[in-house]
């Protein structure tokens, strides 16, 4: 593991990400009853475009989106409702750990459904989006879970 002062600086920067990223949620757009459902039907237009053999991203995107119909405006409050948790968790907690972890399961649910996982499985990817740096980072602020913050 990493040592504290790096693990700190690390859950620093993570909670910066998750409060930048709830100030984000709160855009006009989003705060439409189907602001969401157009986000994800748009990453689930250009998978279907890119290539056929990703069908179960297709599918899982337009799954998604349907269920985001209607109900964008709370479901983007509840999302930076959990960022501003996040963000002021890892900030403020003495233990990192469960902060860390949620933080990488809500990175995986925007990679899956607002960057529709990089686009790596239909072959059209150029890069792997943010999610993953964002999962790699919280990996670091974990490691200073045995040094308590003053």
């Amino acid at each position: 593991r990493p040592a504290p002062v790096a693990a700190r600086a690390a859950a620093g920067l993570l909670a910066a990400v998750w409060l930048l990223g709830a100030a984000l949620d709160l855009q006009r757009a989003y705060l439409t009853p189907d602001g969401l459902a157009q986000a994800v039907a748009a990453q689930a237009a250009a998978v279907g475009q890119a290539n056929d053999a990703s069908t179960w991203l297709f599918a899982s995107l337009v799954w998604l989106a349907h269920r985001l119909e209607g109900i964008g405006t709370p479901v983007s409050l509840a999302l930076a409702g959990v960022q501003l948790a996040l963000g002021l968790g890892l900030a403020t907690a003495r233990r990192t750990e469960p902060w860390v972890w949620a933080s990488i399961a809500l990175a995986a649910l925007f990679w899956w459904g607002g960057q529709a996982l990089a686009m790596l499985p239909t072959g059209m990817a150029t890069d792997p989006n943010t999610s993953p740096l964002i999962a790699l980072v919280a990996l670091a602020a974990r490691s200073g879970d045995a040094d308590p913050r003053p």
